[in-house]
């Protein structure tokens, strides 16, 4: 790569500045879940060695130009990717400044690709299929009407779900062994969990 070979030249690591981050898919779902995974990349310092700067491409365009799916703002209005972050960065935002929310999150157990992977295997292809988000994060399933949880142990679940409930989710449970063992579940199937005793949600 441009990066290897400078390193080889001058005997350092350059810095690299990414110009132009965003979708490759002409949705505004698929920039929403791209951007927030970069955000969570750079926020938990999973970026690639030597990047410095992260710019998302493109600021804005008008609705009618061909890289409109990938602007921020179209004129001057802003796309739910603005507010997606503005809430991501600010977790004190009031309920009457709540962004567009995502439709699905599959929040999967941080450890599940190593402890199972033939049921994160199948986890994947399952969100994919049913245009869902997937990931690890709390914070980003908070984003979603509708959250379901794969793969956390029993005494995990109860508690994960009762806050994602008092964020306004709906949450459901998945076996995702149950996947890679060929269950034909969509995410409208999975369990619903029951609410903890005693505890409200508005």
């Amino acid at each position: 790569s441009l990066t290897e070979a400078a390193e080889r030249v001058t005997g350092r690591r350059p810095a690299v500045f990414v110009l132009g981050a965003g979708p490759d898919q002409a949705s505004e779902n698929a920039q929403l879940r791209t951007s927030l995974q970069l955000l969570r990349a750079l926020r938990e310092n999973h970026a690639p060695d030597g990047v410095r700067c992260l710019c998302f491409y493109l600021l804005a365009c008008d609705p009618e130009d061909p890289a409109a799916h990938q602007a921020w703002f179209l004129g001057e209005q802003p796309r739910q990717v603005v507010r997606a972050f503005q809430s991501a960065l600010s977790p004190s935002k009031t309920p009457a400044e709540e962004p567009p929310r995502l439709a699905q999150y599959v929040l999967a157990a941080a450890d599940l690709p190593e402890r199972q992977p033939a049921a994160w295997q199948a986890l994947t292809l399952h969100a994919a299929r049913n245009g869902a988000t997937l990931g690890f994060s709390e914070t980003e399933a908070r984003l979603a009407r509708q959250v379901t949880l794969a793969g956390h142990p029993l005494d995990v679940v109860g508690p994960l779900a009762d806050r994602l409930r008092q964020a306004g989710c709906q949450v459901h449970l998945l076996d995702p062994a149950m996947l890679a063992a060929g269950a034909r579940e969509s995410a409208l199937d999975a369990t619903p969990i029951p609410a903890s005793p005693g505890v409200a949600h508005g």
